[in-house]
């Protein structure tokens, strides 16, 4: 199975990075790197991540980047919806196309 990234995960992905390398240049691309082969997984095992708290939808944890990856599981693709920080209240964020 595919995993395709969404245009705002995509947009999360990259402002984390951005952040990632303005404080560190070397771990951005470590952290790129390490989020793309976890998501990836996704393509062989769909339903590795838990359940997430919007009906539908399920949460990958990136723990070593403090990151949850919001997904959806389709016939084909795996979908990626969004990326957000793990620390923060996510009754507040609705993950979209």
């Amino acid at each position: 199975m595919r995993v395709e990234w969404t245009t705002p995960a995509e947009v999360g992905l990259d402002a984390y990075l951005g952040y990632l390398a303005a404080r560190n240049p070397a771990i951005a691309p470590e952290a790129r790197a390490d989020i793309q082969k976890s998501t990836a997984l996704l393509g062989d095992h769909p339903f590795l991540g838990r359940p997430a708290h919007w009906p539908g939808l399920r949460e990958l944890s990136l723990l070593r980047w403090r990151k949850i990856a919001v997904y959806r599981v389709e016939e084909q693709p795996v979908l990626i919806l969004a990326l957000y920080d793990a620390r923060q209240d996510l009754s507040q964020v609705m993950p979209t196309e």
